[in-house]
């Protein structure tokens, strides 16, 4: 079988694992006790080293497979990693990132790399053990015995009800053989065979953690036999496969008696409990498992879910395998091709809808009830096809905790990120280019925001300073704002820069409000940064950040507050497949401008239109604003102005202010967005293009487009 034609779907689950990992590690940084989010990264570094090794990546698979078993020590012990043994997981977690760019080639460079790394982690732990290694040891010779289960009421009563029966509970444990196959085939054949000799009571690790394979190659099993003598067990385990070592031993319950309230510990001899260096001797290497047994993150997720219902957990393997399958039934994953074509075809039935209302409307009842139940199921089925491209912004906020968390380390500063509205929804098309944008203004607020821990606390504020990530829902758009309590931007020192790099002149600074000042920071060039550093400086951050989000049908504001605070608001709608314009008509051509970028519509006497070098503009309240011809913006002739009244559509865009002449104003409509072909692809001043619903093509205006085509002249 050809398993390149997974490729793309093995990298879609591949970056899931990446951010579930890097949110792991995160939560681990914070609270080194959490050990589940030590067992979820686990899970996740196995499941993508078993999807790397079917697909052949022999490299991803070393590393997935190196960082699992160093994990594992961590994992099964309970211990909590050092911060510098979580520094060198976060560069374990860099590295397998950097094998997923070109998961097919084995990169030598970054082989040495993980050589090195690998010998970093293994000094770090054996570091770490010479520090608990005398507490872990006197703890055993204290009792004697390791602990190992903990018996719930229901346990407890099983184990009763087989004393008094007189039967003997005992305890198996278990080694797999090295280099085996298929771990998990190997677990289901113990439990059947044990299950046909007696009851399985509980077994360390637990047996969902054993089904999944999250374990080496040790575990035990409490286990109360059936009329089967323990000999009979033993030779009936030892016939299967890769099995390496089985030992049998009577369990003793501890000092209180079964059946009691609290939950008692079952424990093994002494000469079965081993130190975490001893347990690391046992190194062992385990082969690739297939696709089949790769945990999908939807499972993950569902599987965490049931842990926190409060609803009545299944207790069979049927009814535990039911749940998993009607959590999975849920999902489907879908190429997204296929639901932009969806779309498309959607698009098509909404112009179609519109174009027969208006031919059969009014030629009899029987058609008219017919064409309004036809738009009724168009529409619905149009709102849903639009909700498919919906997908969480959570998706583009994933990657900024971590990333901040490195500036904070190579940087020195103290910094939170607090992130809210994740579960906003966002047109997917937008939120695949919302990441760069929002990365330069959490930068930007790093290094230009938020002051050093020794000056927040001569302001008397807290050392640590805080950026606040937020999302919402406002009306028919995607509020985000990028919040940071740092020392905010001084509008007269904005100034005195732009006057300085001749981005203004000094009548036009006097003129100017400090609203407007602070906006000069979305100037091409600008930048308060005395010098250029990895994180900013250059003075394309914000210019960038405005050109990307106009691009969007968006805008970008800020306000700020000297010593306090900086926010930036961006607000985007809510979907590109569909946007509102206005329709108007120029030289008796049709045209859509997108209503994000209009101003206002004003319609201008003669006699109000004066003239500066020749080029008409018009003084509206107090503000000189130019004017075209939208029909000579978009190369043809110009046309005369009216004796009468003008109709002016006011738009700005590109920190630029205009007013387009038109014709006419016909009126808003929603309208779809079709891409241009790739022989027009790129026209300077058009969007795209729509069709109306008599089935006529109108061109979309890129306002910015124009008015940075028109630059000299506006200026």
């Amino acid at each position: 079988m050809d398993v390149r034609q997974y490729a793309e779907l093995f990298q879609a689950e591949a970056g899931e694992y990446m951010q579930i990992l890097n949110q792991c590690l995160l939560k681990l940084e914070e609270n080194p006790r959490d050990t589940e989010q030590l067992k979820e990264a686990f899970r996740a570094v196995h499941s993508l080293k078993g999807m790397a090794g079917t697909m052949g990546y022999n490299h991803v698979t070393t590393i997935a497979h190196g960082l699992e078993n160093f994990m594992e020590d961590f994992k099964t012990f309970d211990r909590e990693p050092s911060p510098e043994i979580v520094d060198l997981l976060f560069e374990a977690v860099d590295l397998l990132q950097d094998s997923l760019e070109n998961p097919e080639v084995n990169n030598e460079e970054d082989e040495k790399k993980w050589g090195n790394l690998i010998f970093e982690m293994n000094k770090a732990r054996d570091k770490q053990d010479t520090d608990v290694e005398d507490d872990y040891s006197c703890e055993q010779n204290e009792t004697g015995q390791a602990a190992v289960f903990d018996l719930g009421v229901m346990d407890q009563e099983i184990l009763r009800q087989a004393l008094e029966r007189g039967d003997s509970p005992c305890l198996v444990r278990i080694v797999l053989k090295e280099n085996v196959v298929m771990k998990s085939v190997r677990i289901y054949m113990i439990f059947k065979a044990l299950e046909e000799c007696g009851e399985v009571i509980v077994s360390i690790p637990s047996q969902q953690d054993l089904e999944e394979e999250n374990f080496a190659l040790e575990f035990q099993v409490l286990f109360v036999p059936n009329n089967c003598s323990q000999e009979a067990v033993q030779a009936k385990l030892s016939q299967i496969t890769d099995v390496e070592e089985i030992e049998l031993g009577p369990w003793q319950a501890a000092d209180e008696a079964v059946g009691e309230a609290e939950p008692e510990p079952a424990v093994l001899p002494e000469k079965d409990s081993i130190t975490p260096v001893e347990a690391r001797e046992r190194e062992v290497t385990e082969t690739f498992i297939s696709g089949d047994n790769v945990k999908k993150p939807e499972q993950e997720a569902g599987k965490n879910t049931e842990h926190v219902e409060t609803k009545e957990q299944p207790s069979t393997k049927e009814e535990k395998a039911s749940e998993t399958n009607k959590a999975a039934d849920k999902m489907v994953r879908v190429e997204t091709q296929k639901l932009d074509d969806l779309v498309n075809l959607v698009g098509e039935m909404v112009v179609a809808r519109t174009r027969i209302s208006e031919i059969g409307h009014g030629f009899n009842d029987d058609l008219d009830s017919t064409i309004d139940q036809l738009k009724g199921s168009i529409t619905n089925l149009h709102v849903t096809a639009m909700e498919l491209r919906m997908v969480p912004i959570g998706h583009a906020f994933g990657r900024f905790p971590r990333m901040v968390r490195d500036l904070c380390r190579e940087k020195g500063k103290k910094v939170q990120l607090h992130i809210s509205g994740e579960e906003t929804e966002l047109d997917r098309s937008i939120i695949n280019r919302l990441s760069d944008p929002l990365v330069h203004l959490l930068r930007n607020a790093f290094d230009h925001g938020i002051e050093s821990p020794e000056e927040r606390t001569r302001k008397g504020k807290n050392p640590e300073g805080s950026i606040y990530l937020k999302a919402c829902h406002e009306g028919n758009q995607v509020v985000i704002t990028v919040e940071d309590d740092g020392g905010g931007i001084d509008p007269q020192k904005i100034g005195r820069i732009a006057i300085q790099k001749g981005l203004i002149t000094e009548e036009e600074y006097s003129q100017l409000s400090n609203d407007d000042l602070v906006s000069l920071i979305f100037f091409s060039g600008f930048s308060t940064s005395e010098e250029v550093t990895d994180v900013s400086g250059r003075g394309v951050g914000m210019d960038a950040v405005r050109n990307s989000i106009e691009a969007l049908h968006g805008t970008v504001e800020v306000a700020s507050e000297i010593g306090f605070m900086t926010r930036f608001e961006i607000r985007l709608p809510l979907t590109l497949a569909i946007i509102t314009t206005l329709l108007v008509k120029s030289m008796h051509q049709l045209y859509a401008i997108p209503v994000e970028v209009i101003h206002e519509n004003v319609y201008l006497d003669r006699r109000e239109i004066k003239t500066i070098r020749g080029n008409p503009v018009v003084n509206l309240r107090g503000e000189v604003i130019p004017l075209y011809f939208l029909s000579s913006m978009l190369g043809f002739e110009s046309g005369d102005l009216p004796e009468s009244e003008s109709s002016v559509v006011i738009v700005e865009a590109a920190g630029r202010k205009a007013g387009f002449i038109v014709d006419d104003l016909i009126g808003q409509q929603e309208i779809m967005i079709k891409s241009l072909g790739e022989i027009i692809r790129g026209l300077k001043g058009i969007a795209g293009a729509t069709v109306l619903g008599d089935g006529s093509v109108t061109l979309i205006i890129d306002v910015a487009g124009l008015l940075s085509e028109g630059r000299d002249y506006v200026e």
